[in-house]
C-alpha cells in the first residue's frame, strides 16, 4: 500500500491511496492516515483510483476519519473509486455516510463550493420565505439552470452509446408538463455554483462509467 499526501491551492488536503487496503496495509498507514486526516479541520479528500481492493478494516478507517474531520468542522470526501470498490461501498452503504465523486474534479469543486454557515440567518418568522427556516439547513436545486429539448436529450445519449434508441410516441400523460427545468439561482447566491460541464460531455461520462460498472 502506498500513501501519498499534498494540498492543493485551494487548501484541499489531498490522500492517495495505491494497492489493496486490506488488515495489512491498513496496520502500516493507519497512523499516518489518520494524522494527515483526523487533524484537519478542512476538506479532505481521498484519491481512492489506485485501490484496487478494500476490506471491512479499510472501510472502518475510511468511516472513523471521516467522523474525525466532520466533528472538527470538516469534511472528507472520496473520489475515482474503481468499480468493484465502489459497488463494495455502496452496497455497505459507504456512500451514505461519506460523499463519493467519480472524478477528483468533482470532488474538488462540491469541497470548494461547500460553505461552513447557516444558510437562513437571520430569519424573520414574521415576513420569512415559506421555503425557509431556523433551522441550519435548506433544500437546494442542482442542475444545469437551461433546459434542454426531450429528443435533443434522447439524440446525445445516442450518440454516446452509438446506437438507436426504440421510441414509442404516445400523447401527454397525466402529470406531464410542457417545460421543466432546475432554477439554481439560490444556490448560486449560496455559494457560487455555477453549472459548467456540457451536457455531451456529461453523458459521455456517464455511459462510460455505466459500462465499466456493469462490464457491457
Amino acid at each position: 500500500m502506498k500513501l501519498e499526501d499534498s494540498t492543493l491551492e485551494n487548501g484541499i488536503k489531498l490522500i492517495r491511496l495505491t494497492g489493496r487496503l486490506d488488515m495489512k496495509s491498513v496496520l502500516l498507514i493507519d497512523s499516518r492516515f489518520t494524522a494527515l486526516s483526523a487533524t484537519q479541520s478542512g476538506p479532505v479528500l481521498v484519491d481512492l483510483s489506485g485501490v484496487d481492493f478494500i476490506a471491512s478494516i479499510g472501510i472502518r478507517l475510511l468511516i472513523s476519519n471521516a467522523k474525525a474531520v466532520a466533528g472538527r468542522g470538516g469534511q472528507m470526501v472520496l473520489a475515482c473509486a474503481q468499480p468493484l470498490v465502489e459497488k463494495t461501498l455502496e452496497i455497505l452503504g459507504v456512500n451514505k455516510l461519506i460523499h463519493m465523486y467519480g472524478s477528483r474534479e468533482d470532488a474538488i469543486a462540491a469541497l470548494v463550493g461547500r460553505k461552513a454557515h447557516h444558510p437562513n440567518q437571520p430569519y424573520d418568522h414574521e415576513h420569512g420565505n415559506p421555503a425557509e427556516s431556523h433551522a441550519p439547513y435548506r433544500v437546494y436545486n442542482i442542475g444545469n439552470h437551461q433546459p434542454v429539448e426531450l429528443m435533443s436529450f434522447i439524440g446525445t445519449i445516442e450518440k454516446a452509446l452509438g446506437k438507436e434508441a426504440k421510441k414509442n410516441y404516445l400523447p401527454m400523460q397525466p402529470g406531464d408538463v410542457e417545460a421543466t427545468y432546475a432554477d439554481i439561482e439560490a444556490l448560486t447566491q449560496a455559494v457560487g455554483f455555477e453549472p459548467k460541464t456540457p451536457l455531451e460531455y456529461g453523458i459521455g461520462k456517464w455511459v462510460e462509467w455505466y459500462r465499466t460498472y456493469t462490464g457491457s
